[in-house]
This record gives C-alpha cells, sequence and structure tokens, in this order.
C-alpha cells in the first residue's frame, strides 16, 4: 500500500507508512521506489496520452467553408490553471521538478515537465533524484515525529 501510494500521491505515504510501523528502511525504500516508477509511468505515458486525446477530441465545423478543421477558441483559465502557469513561467524546470513529490503529485508534476519540457532522459533522472532526496527528508521526519503522526493522522 505504501508503494502504491507513493506513486501517486508521495507525501500521504509517509503517515501511512508510520501507521504501519515501518522501519526507516523500509520507509524510504518504499517510498522511493513507488515515486520511481509513478514518474517513470506517467513520463512514459504522458505522449501516447496526449496523442490519443487529439485524436479522439471532436473537430468543429467550420461555419465559414463548410469543413472540418479544429477552431481555435480562447482557452478559459481557471485557478488550477492559472496557479500551474504561473509555476511554469516564474519557476521553469526547476520549480516543477522540485514541487512536484510533496506540492502538485507525481501524475500531475510529471504530466506538467514532460509535457512542457520533453521526456529527456535529464529531466527524467532530475524528477528521479528529488523523488529520492525527498524520500529521505520525509523519511527522517517521519521517524523524528513518528508518535505525532499515528496520533494525529491515523486516528
Amino acid at each position: 500500500m505504501v508503494y502504491l501510494l507513493a506513486s501517486v500521491k508521495f507525501v500521504f505515504a509517509f503517515p501511512l507508512a508510520a501507521g504501519y510501523h515501518l522501519s526507516f528502511l523500509e520507509t524510504f525504500v518504499f517510498t522511493s521506489m513507488g515515486g520511481i516508477s509513478g514518474v517513470l509511468f506517467f513520463a512514459f505515458l504522458t505522449n501516447p496520452i496526449v496523442r490519443i486525446w487529439k485524436a479522439v477530441k471532436p473537430k468543429k465545423k467550420n461555419k465559414i467553408n463548410n469543413v472540418d478543421s479544429v477552431i481555435t477558441t480562447k482557452k478559459i483559465n481557471y485557478n488550477r490553471n492559472r496557479r500551474m502557469i504561473k509555476l511554469k513561467n516564474s519557476y521553469g524546470l526547476a520549480g516543477l521538478i522540485i514541487f512536484t513529490p510533496f506540492l502538485l503529485s507525481i501524475p500531475f508534476g510529471t504530466f506538467l515537465t514532460v509535457r512542457y519540457f520533453g521526456a529527456k532522459f535529464k529531466i527524467i533522472l532530475m524528477l528521479i533524484i528529488t523523488v529520492i532526496l525527498f524520500s529521505l527528508l520525509f523519511t527522517i521526519l517521519t521517524e523524528y515525529f513518528e508518535d505525532e503522526i499515528i496520533t494525529n493522522f491515523i486516528f
């Protein structure tokens, strides 16, 4: 369960690991491997999803020429979209990589990173290194505050 949760919602795997009373090494390994699996899975799934979405997306009729074509419309920016665009524009690749494990989520952060910057080996490696570093940090915090985490989050 810790492994699967870490691959999708990285931060929430640590209270679960504390609830299962996993050791330091078990928590670190399960969360790291889950996060790495999530990054790899969603990094290689992004481009096929985008291709399928473009193929399935309905085309609108051009009323002037009565021809099938994609009509560009102004995109509505919702609050979440604005935050993601601001994050991308303000912090760029480094911001997306750093915020993916704990703020965004591994699927969403990996999708944005690959979509905006490509699925290059270097970018995926940076995401993996960030997951490992945050796993180490959160595992240390989990070990130090285990009793408080179990009391506040599990019960």
